[in-house]
């Protein structure tokens, strides 16, 4: 009897401590809303992981419930009769050491997401090593011309290449690096203002629960050109370079970034977290985005 009351008085403790304690809050799905519109990245795997197990572990706890309710009934009515007096320690003894056993499970899962989440690894796979973004940021490789273009039909500029505030393009060395916490992948480089404020930016995200980072950044001109030739000349999809007689990107002058948005960078019906934080908030630090088909693209003019 003593052993049945202890198992009593300990199981309300593993109940407080179970992450499937917690209340739900509405509108809760295994998929995070910010996996909704776009390709799972490994922040939302990690997520669902964790949701999914959240999720097994409070049904587990609702079934250990039912089970100590109905050792209880059979203590409390029928406690004259051995049969099932008997049954009903023996299944509050096997729900106190399958409730240990499922926490312990927990614990050791939760341990290695932690750890799934915490680097080195990230390295492993495309998404993977996204980081800590939502979705996956499809890039293709800047490619050389394609062989046989010819860029005659382009109008130079004046003296023979673009005007504007991004020409000359400024040369690499006056751009510095984002750390690499705060880019999805490889190393992105901009204005020291241009970073100092996505850095503060961020840091504000982080607080707000939203972890924004730079895919891209400051461009030369040769890959502007490169991607002038990779999108057919089409100045919808990307800004004419200065030295093919146009006014160049802001991403060429270090002060435009692409940021992870949490959508496709076309999807002008993006309604992510990330996505409604920057529109929200973006501007005090002098990120904009006035591009619908864009969402990726932010800069102070927003264009």
């Amino acid at each position: 009897m003593r052993r049945t009351t202890t198992l009593l008085l300990l199981l309300p403790l593993l109940l407080t401590a179970m992450p499937a304690h917690a209340q739900f809050t509405e509108g809760w799905t295994i998929v995070p809303a910010a996996c909704h519109s776009c390709p799972a990245a490994w922040v939302c795997v990690l997520e669902m992981l964790n949701n999914l197990v959240t999720l097994i572990m409070t049904i587990a706890v609702l079934i250990v419930v039912l089970v100590i309710t109905y050792a209880g009934i059979l203590l409390v009515f029928t406690a004259t009769n051995p049969e099932n007096k008997s049954k009903a320690k023996s299944m509050l003894i096997n729900a106190a050491v399958g409730l240990v056993i499922a926490l312990g499970a927990w614990l050791i899962i939760d341990k290695v997401l932690e750890s799934l989440g915490a680097g080195g690894i990230d390295e492993t796979t495309r998404v993977i090593g996204t980081g800590g973004s939502a979705c996956v940021v499809a890039q293709d490789p800047i490619t050389e011309p394609p062989e046989g273009t010819d860029p005659s039909p382009i109008t130079p500029g004046p003296g023979g290449g673009g005007s504007g505030a991004n020409c000359p393009v400024p040369a690499a060395s006056g751009m510095v690096a984002f750390p690499a916490e705060a880019t999805s992948g490889e190393t992105e480089y901009a204005t020291p203002s241009t970073v100092e404020n996505f850095l503060a930016m961020r840091a504000a995200a982080l607080a707000d629960g939203i972890d924004i980072k730079v895919t891209d950044g400051y461009r030369s001109e040769a890959e502007q050109v490169q991607l002038w030739y990779r999108y057919n000349q089409d100045t919808s999809q990307v800004a004419r370079p200065c030295t093919l007689g146009g006014s160049g990107s802001n991403h060429n002058s270090g002060v435009a970034l692409d940021l992870t948005v949490g959508c496709r960078k076309t999807d002008s019906s993006c309604d992510s977290a990330q996505y409604r934080w920057l529109k929200a908030n973006g501007s005090q630090w002098g990120f904009n985005n006035n591009l619908p088909t864009d969402t990726v693209h932010w800069s102070p003019s927003g264009r």
